[in-house]
């Protein structure tokens, strides 16, 4: 396969949740570019989207570079095709989440015998590690390889950027300052009556419009505001500002792991409860780190959050208080998950080494 750094990686993305997808799309351009400074080419269908991580980014205008990355509107076949033919062609080509290529780039692919992954979305399950990197045969002859992102050393790593180091979170005083990216959920009005009835005072900051202000609430126990949003770029600097997290989606999910800070993961729900086996996959893994009073209070706010159970008053005050009381081993706790993933070579370098390992065939 030669030198990777002469070489050309299409990547494909249809936006559907919102700006998880967009999310996770534009940081793998972004690593992979970085990384191997390789040609990347970027196809996305929602460039409005893109554009609130990517201020940068013309919403108007249907062929860019920014950050020596080409983006491409993602249209019809007819003008993608077009679009495509003033770019370098592939050598490996990468569809996000299952997104359907067009017939033409999957002829592309056969003809320049182009590497075909498909990035799937991260889980901690274990089935995940098992399908890692494993091929299936597509009908015009052609391996297809899934990669599973994930927390271990079996999985395919999570994106990170060479340049980002751990940060040891500083010391609470005060206010508890907590950011909140989240559905829309039941549990909110619940949780904040619960909130506002301990001996804690918080300054709650939430982003996106899902989850209403209460007006009920008094003021000088929860102080409520709106968070601006900001780019992709900005956002590491944003969580670090905060004590406690209360995130949702995939890139928000895993940018706030790598701050070492105590959260909560508000996962997209799905029908009969599916999400709640993903949910725990991931936290048995993170509870390892956990003395046992905080972990079953955390597991039975989490449940309730994701809707898995519904608590008593007096269960989600004591939960709450468990947490706050013993706010630094919480803490402690999540830095050293930090560390431990830290410890691991990051997507981006796994998805090079295997690369390297293909072109070697």
């Amino acid at each position: 396969m030669g030198d990777l750094n002469q070489k050309t990686v299409w990547i494909f993305c249809r936006v559907i949740d919102n700006f998880g997808d967009a999310g996770v799309a534009w940081r793998l351009a972004k690593n992979l570019q970085a990384d191997l400074s390789c040609q990347v080419v970027l196809l996305i269908d929602n460039f409005t989207t893109l554009n609130r991580l990517l201020p940068e980014l013309n919403p108007q205008q249907k062929q860019q570079n920014i950050q020596e990355i080409n983006i491409l509107q993602w249209e019809d076949e007819q003008t993608t095709k077009a679009s495509l033919n003033n770019v370098p062609q592939p050598n490996f080509v990468i569809e996000t989440f299952a997104c359907e290529l067009p017939d033409f780039v999957k002829e592309i692919i056969f003809q320049n015998k182009a590497l075909w992954l498909n990035w799937e979305y991260l889980t901690a399950e274990d089935w995940a590690e098992e399908m890692h990197l494993l091929p299936s045969l597509q009908a015009n002859g052609v391996n297809k390889y899934f990669y599973f992102m994930g927390f271990s050393e079996k999985s395919g790593g999570l994106l990170r950027e060479k340049n980002l180091l751990p940060k040891s979170p500083k010391k609470v005083s005060g206010s508890l300052k907590t950011y909140i990216f989240a559905y829309s959920s039941t549990s909110w009005k619940k949780w904040f009556d619960c909130l506002a009835n301990l001996p804690v005072n918080m300054h709650i900051d939430l982003a996106g419009n899902q989850i209403e202000q209460p007006k009920h609430i008094n003021q000088n126990k929860l102080l409520f505001q709106k968070a601006d949003f900001v780019s992709q770029n900005q956002f590491d600097n944003l969580l670090l500002q905060y004590d406690l997290l209360l995130v949702r989606g995939e890139d928000s999910f895993v940018r706030t792991q790598y701050t070492g800070k105590p959260f909560f993961w508000h996962i997209y729900p799905q029908e009969n409860l599916a999400h709640i086996a993903k949910l725990h996959a991931f936290w048995d893994k993170v509870y390892a780190y956990f003395p046992p009073e905080l972990l079953s209070a955390h597991s039975r706010l989490s449940d309730e959050l994701n809707g898995a159970v519904v608590l008593t008053d007096e269960e989600r005050k004591n939960n709450f208080m468990i947490l706050f009381e013993n706010f630094d081993k919480w803490q402690n706790a999540q830095q050293q998950w930090q560390a431990y993933l830290f410890r691991q070579k990051s997507a981006n370098e796994k998805l090079i080494e295997w690369l390297k390992e293909q072109g070697a065939k």
